[in-house]
């Protein structure tokens, strides 16, 4: 009879054993899930509470005891009640730590807790952050200031985001290889924005270039072609080029028309020169032109330097008071850092690694 009642105490002991099991696996399972309902106030509390309470006690910050305790009964959330003021509690607990997942020092969450107390738009990516400088032209709020790329005072130096502008771009020069010409019609016509006067050569075959001084971003061109009443057609075509040796063909051979301006548009090329090659006319004679126009993108340039990456210090090219920066686009490499060995940078611009 005495074994029996062992074996009962020792089955209900066993069972009692299991039921305390299951319970704190039931816990530890809450404990991981992404809320916790509040069964006080029958609210629901976020992870990051449970999660904090975890890393405490790892950390040796609090009990076993008091974990246990924190995970059967959820701390009450801050706000409401009747204390007065309308907002008394912590809202996580007093054993709260920084939420800090990239590293970078600057937090999500407790921010009272972090090293910097500004908080972090970007918890995941550790070079987004209030303490990073504005990087111009890649989409991303850097800084965490609400305030993207060029709408960013960091970027006012930043070639980037100079103001681009569609415009009829400056002829400074031109030249033609035709053997003849009128001393009454010279080239110069051609490009003085005036319809009334005119260029003139032959014989045709020949080319006339006309020179922009530096490369600009090229779409479009314009001719109003000299056609003798209403009786002259040309065959021609436009070239493009950046040094005035290699060039890229924009408007394959085709016929002009009687209309004042003959446009052609075509996709962006940069070059510095245009050239106009007058192949046949209708009537076999001189090649004339009223007037030329070529349409691109212009810049306004009107930096006292440039700085792309805002670290106080100008591109090689363009001279400030701040030095060469060897690498306009890292704030990290300038004058002015100090060289890290070993990681195949010029860091500090002196032209050594």
């Amino acid at each position: 009879m005495r074994y029996g009642e062992n074996k009962w105490l020792f089955i209900s002991g066993l069972v009692f054993i299991l039921i305390v099991a299951a319970v704190l696996i039931f816990y530890f399972l809450l404990m991981e899930g992404s809320l916790v309902k509040n069964l006080s106030e029958g609210e629901f509390q976020e992870e990051s509470s449970e999660q904090s309470s975890f890393e405490d006690f790892i950390d040796g910050d609090i009990s076993l005891i008091e974990y246990v305790a924190s995970s059967i009964i959820p701390p009450k959330r801050g706000g409401g009640g009747s204390s007065g003021g309308g907002g008394g509690g912590s809202g996580g607990g007093s054993s709260s730590k920084c939420v800090d997942i990239d590293g970078d020092g600057y937090g999500e969450q407790n921010l009272e807790k972090c090293s910097n107390t500004e908080l972090d738009c970007a918890g995941r990516d550790p070079n987004v952050n209030p303490g990073q400088v504005e990087l111009c032209g890649n989409d991303v709020d850097d800084d965490c200031d609400n305030l993207l790329d060029c709408n960013d005072p960091d970027c006012v130096n930043s070639s980037i985001c100079a103001q681009r502008i569609s415009e009829k771009l400056t002829i400074i020069f031109a030249v033609d290889d035709g053997a003849n010409h009128e001393p009454e019609n010279p080239i110069e016509n051609s490009y003085d924005n005036d319809l009334l006067t005119r260029w003139a050569s032959n014989p045709i075959p020949l080319n006339i270039d006309f020179d922009l001084g530096v490369v600009h971003e090229i779409y479009e061109t314009k001719w109003s072609f000299f056609n003798w009443n209403a009786s002259r057609t040309y065959g021609y075509s436009v070239s493009v080029s950046e040094n005035g040796s290699n060039w890229t063909e924009v408007v394959s051979l085709k016929n002009s028309s009687f209309i004042q301006w003959n446009v052609d548009s075509f996709s962006p090329v940069n070059g510095r020169y245009v050239r106009l090659h007058t192949d046949t006319n209708s009537q076999s004679y001189w090649a004339g032109l009223w007037e030329a126009e070529i349409w691109g993108i212009g810049s306004n340039f009107s930096l006292s330097c440039i700085d792309n990456d805002a670290d106080g210090y100008d591109k090689e090219e363009v001279s400030c008071s701040t030095g060469n920066d060897c690498n306009d686009n890292d704030p990290n490499v300038n004058p002015g850092q100090v060289e890290l060995c070993g990681d195949e940078i010029d860091n500090n611009c002196n032209g050594e690694i």
